[in-house]
Order: structure tokens, then C-alpha cells, then sequence
């Protein structure tokens, strides 16, 4: 059998992950479940974006899909995973073999799960998972480079590295476990790390010092931060981008100003909306109405159309299109496509 080529993709400097019409589907015996619908997303080198929308958006889906870490019954059914490396290289890691989808995570992109306490080996001590880790990708690699790389790494966390690396996680506190795991993110030098959920169950003091340190990493080490988040003030905080997701697809993608100041999707709108505010009343926050949208049925028209309070008649009719409307600003509404007016009366 001849070996099909591989499609060659051009390099960019500007974006090192490009998604083209991604679809991941959970096949179950008797139904399919589309957790992400014909993604399209470009992100920013040395940048930190964020995922925000309801639990079952579809954030974390997508995340793993980067890393080939997908749990069954999931799989990429369609699109493209293009990684541009700074090394010059372009390759569609939807395409590759599990094989090399290992090697390339960790190495190129590394992952900071939820939950460090189901992440870390209780009977083994802080170094010897960092050295287990290292040898798995780098087999030939002398103890002393290892145990360097480790307190570099752990020095970065501000952690007292040659203490933390003899230690044992159960002698750890909730936040230097973290800490530990975003230093376990750092050890095979990545170009981009996934941030999911990282503070969860952490107090607000606690959060503060690990997002300074991981926008600290990313400003000064220049490693992509893609974070994964329902607290819509870290992401105003910290961000540079931010893609708004519900029912498995964006609604909107954006600076983090465009995307605050300017809150075109009504999905956007009803999140910023529902999320409490140290400043105003009560009276002002209010949660957005109805049930989120059922992924196991296709649905042919917008996502959102049932809770939306700006909905028209082509909302029910068919699918919006992901249209730009500013520089790096992509809205998915009927509301900002031209062939439409606001009234629900094609022009």
C-alpha cells in the first residue's frame, strides 16, 4: 500500500494553533453526541486566551483535543489541528499517529489538569515524578541535568525547589501543589499551555498568586496560555483574548476589551450580566433564562436562539456564520450578518 502524503500546511508567525471546521463527537451505541460543531479559531502566539461559557460548552473538549487527550468515546470526526512551531515547522495534529501525538505532548504543549491532588503520585516524592516524566520523553538524560531542570522549574513557581522536591503531596498545601503542577507543565520547555480550571476549591488569595505567576510566565518566558475558566473577572484581569463558547460552538472571540466593552453576542451579554459585581446592586445581576441546549440532537438553526431575548425569525430558520465585525472581533448572530435585518426581514 503506498503511504498517502502528507498535506503540507504554510507557516505562520503570528498564530501557533489554527483551527479549521473541528468537529468532535462522543458515539455512543445509540447516539452521537457533537460536543464541538465546526470550530474556527486562530490563536495568537505568546498570548493568554480564555474559554469561558456554562459547564458542557464544550471548553474542555477542545482543549483536549490539542493534547490527544480525549477520553473515549470521543474523537476527532472532521477539521484540522494546525500547530505552528517556533522552530518553523506547521503540523495537523489531527492528522498524526498517536505515536507522535505523545512524543509532541508535553514537549510542545503541556497541560495544567483541574484538581493537582488526582494529578500527583501520593507515594512517590515531588522529584522522582518530575524525573519519571523527563526520562519518558527523553530516556538517555543524567540524573543532574534532571534534578537542574527541576529546581529551575520549581524556583520559577516560587517554590523553595530543593525542599518541594523531597517532599511527598500530602505534605504540600492546596496552592504549592499547584504550583507544583504548573512547574510539571513547564519541565519539557512547551510553546503553549492548557490551563484548565487551575484555582478550582483554591481561596481568592491563593488564585491571585498562581494567575500573577502564570501571566508572569507567560510575559516573560513568551508560552502561550490558553486557560479554561467560569470566573469571567480572572479572564478581565489577565486575558488577552477570549472565546465565548455554548452548545459545542463560539459565539464570539475577541480582545478581551472588544469582548467586555463592546459584548455583541447576547450570550455574552447574559454571562457578564450574571456574574456578580462588587459594584450596583443585586438587582442588576440576573441569571440567563431557560435550560442549556442539548448536545445528543443536531441543530440546524442557532444554539442560543431559545434563551435569547434578541432572537428573530432567521434565529429558528438556520445557522449564523462566525462573521468578523472589528479587527480580531468575530461574532456567531444573526444580528451582525448583512443579508439580514434586525427586524427578521431579509434585506
Amino acid at each position: 500500500m503506498v503511504e498517502q502524503e502528507k498535506k503540507l500546511y504554510p507557516y505562520s508567525e503570528d498564530y501557533i494553533l489554527e483551527i479549521n471546521n473541528l468537529l468532535i463527537d462522543y458515539k455512543m451505541k445509540k447516539i452521537t453526541l457533537r460536543a464541538n460543531n465546526n470550530i474556527n479559531l486562530k490563536i495568537r502566539r505568546n498570548s493568554f486566551t480564555a474559554f469561558v461559557g456554562e459547564s458542557g460548552s464544550g471548553k474542555t473538549t477542545l482543549a483536549v483535543s490539542f493534547i490527544d487527550a480525549l477520553v473515549e468515546p470521543g474523537e476527532v470526526t472532521g477539521g484540522e489541528i494546525i500547530f505552528h512551531s517556533k522552530d518553523g515547522t506547521s503540523v495537523n495534529l489531527s492528522d498524526e499517529t498517536s505515536a507522535f501525538k505523545r512524543k509532541f505532548r508535553w514537549e510542545k504543549i503541556s497541560m495544567v489538569f483541574q484538581g493537582a491532588q488526582s494529578s500527583l503520585n501520593p507515594v512517590m516524592t515531588i522529584y522522582s515524578q518530575f524525573k519519571e516524566t523527563y526520562l519518558a520523553h527523553r530516556p538517555k538524560t543524567k540524573d543532574e541535568v534532571i534534578k537542574a531542570k527541576t529546581i529551575e522549574v520549581l524556583n520559577i513557581v516560587n517554590l523553595d525547589a530543593i525542599h518541594v522536591m523531597r517532599m511527598y503531596p500530602h505534605e504540600l498545601s492546596g496552592g504549592m501543589k499547584q504550583r507544583v503542577m504548573i512547574a510539571f507543565a513547564l519541565l519539557l520547555d512547551p510553546e503553549l499551555i492548557i490551563l484548565d480550571e487551575p484555582t478550582t476549591a483554591l481561596d481568592v488569595i491563593t488564585q491571585e498568586t498562581i494567575f500573577r505567576i502564570l501571566k508572569r510566565i507567560n510575559e516573560e518566558m513568551g508560552i502561550t496560555m490558553v486557560l479554561l475558566t467560569h470566573d469571567i473577572a480572572v479572564v478581565a484581569t489577565y486575558a488577552d483574548y477570549i472565546a465565548v463558547m455554548y452548545g459545542g460552538e463560539i459565539m464570539e472571540f475577541g480582545s478581551v476589551y472588544d469582548v467586555f466593552a463592546k459584548k455583541q453576542h447576547p450570550y455574552t451579554e447574559g454571562l457578564i450580566r450574571a456574574t456578580p459585581s462588587l459594584i450596583g446592586t443585586l438587582d442588576e445581576m440576573r441569571p440567563i433564562e431557560g435550560n442549556p441546549i442539548s448536545l445528543v440532537e443536531p441543530c440546524h438553526h442557532c444554539v442560543f436562539a431559545a434563551r435569547c431575548e434578541k432572537r428573530f425569525s432567521p434565529c429558528k430558520e438556520g445557522k449564523p456564520e462566525l462573521v468578523e465585525i472589528g479587527k480580531d472581533h468575530y461574532v456567531k448572530c444573526y444580528l451582525f450578518d448583512k443579508k439580514y435585518k434586525r427586524k427578521g426581514e431579509k434585506a
